[in-house]
This record gives structure tokens, sequence and C-alpha cells, in this order.
């Protein structure tokens, strides 16, 4: 994996840019009188969130779940390979959360459209770490859609675009410029269904594919 994208499409626009945005609105809506509290959007599933460290003691603060939150206000779906999918971007944007007193208009939760399940996520893993035979559904109340079984620690070895994250954030799996993510970004482009747009096309050459050991697949 190169290292320029872990740091300019990843820790760049997360601990800089997006910390700082969020950050700033946060400051403005407190000037106003409102109570803001700024969070990071991490992955934290399987993670012991509010469970306390031994019995008697507090639990701890409670990591919400973005994709969940991102639905309920009406940004997007969460897709067939786990990634959140926007009709703007696709996979491709990265989010922050602010909880605030404010009393702010609600959107209606994303009603799931943009992935259809094509599978082709999962045609597209050289490791096979994807299996929507065992998936789940998941997503907001009432506007759940399936998610594949993902094998975590096939992930974790992956060099078709992946990689582990720091243990800040809970040492998941980066995915955004992954094969799984790529796929789903010419299969969106394909079908029309984002609204941005690419001079030229996403995809302009074969897709590759590296197994654990790093060899070439087809």
């Amino acid at each position: 994996m190169d290292n320029s994208f872990a740091q300019f499409g990843f820790i760049d626009l997360e601990d800089n840019f997006l910390a700082k945005t969020t950050y700033d609105v946060n400051i403005w809506m407190e000037a106003r009188g409102f109570e803001a509290v700024p969070l990071f959007a991490y992955d934290c599933t399987g993670q012991p969130v509010g469970v306390p460290v031994e019995p008697g003691k507090p639990a701890p603060n409670v990591i919400l779940q973005y994709r969940i939150m991102a639905q309920a206000a009406g940004l997007g779906e969460t897709g067939l390979n786990g990634l959140f999918l926007t009709p703007e971007f696709g996979p491709r944007q990265r989010f922050a959360m602010l909880l605030t007193d404010a009393e702010l208009e609600a959107d209606k939760p994303f009603q799931p459209y943009l992935c259809k399940d094509c599978g082709k996520c999962v045609a597209a893993c050289p490791l096979q770490a994807l299996n929507p035979d065992k998936g789940t559904k998941a997503g907001f109340a009432g506007c759940e859609s399936l998610v594949a079984a993902r094998d975590n620690d096939l992930c974790r070895r992956c060099r078709n675009g992946a990689f582990v994250t720091n243990e800040g954030r809970f040492n998941t799996v980066e995915r955004v410029a992954a094969a799984c993510s790529r796929v789903c970004i010419a299969a969106l482009e394909e079908r029309g269904a984002t609204q941005e747009k690419f001079t030229h096309p996403f995809r302009q050459s074969a897709p590759w594919g590296r197994d654990i050991v790093g060899d070439k697949v087809q």
C-alpha cells in the first residue's frame, strides 16, 4: 500500500481538515449559546462500547455508530461491502459528528436504493473476505440493507488498497481505497447512480488484485 494515500487521503483529511472543520463549527454553535460536542466518526464495530472495565465501575462514554447516524440524517446507506454510500459520492467521503442541543430541522432517514446488492464488491475481493450468504441487515431501524459478512482477519492482510489503522481507531481496517470500494465506485458510475461525475471514466484499465502473499491474481 502506497503510504501517500494513508497520509493524504486518510490521516490529513480526518485528523486535520475534518477535525478542524468540526471544531470550528462547534465553537460557532457554542458562541451562540448552544451546547455542542464534536465526535470522530470511528468504526467501533465489535468494541466493548459502554461496558464498565469491571463490575461496579461506571460505564465509559458511548461511541455513536456513525453509519446509523448518517443514515438517520438522510445522507445515505450502508452498502453490501459495509461501506457508507451517498447519492453524491458513493463510498468516497469521510464523516465527523457533532452533538448539540440546538433545535435543528431534521431530514428524513435515507431509504436504501444505491447499492442494489449487485455483488461486484464480493467478486472483486482477491481474498474472498466478503460473504453475502452470511450477511446481516444493518442500518437505521426501518431502513436496513444487507451487509455481507466480512472476515476482518483477511482484510487486515489485504494488499489491495486497505490498511490497518492505529490503536486510537481500534485498529480497524480502512477500505475506502481498497478493491471492494474501487469496484463499487465503478459500478455506481456505470449505472449513473452518483451525482458527481468524473470527466473521464473512473476505471480506464483492467482491475488489479493481489493475494495474501502479494502475488497477482486475475
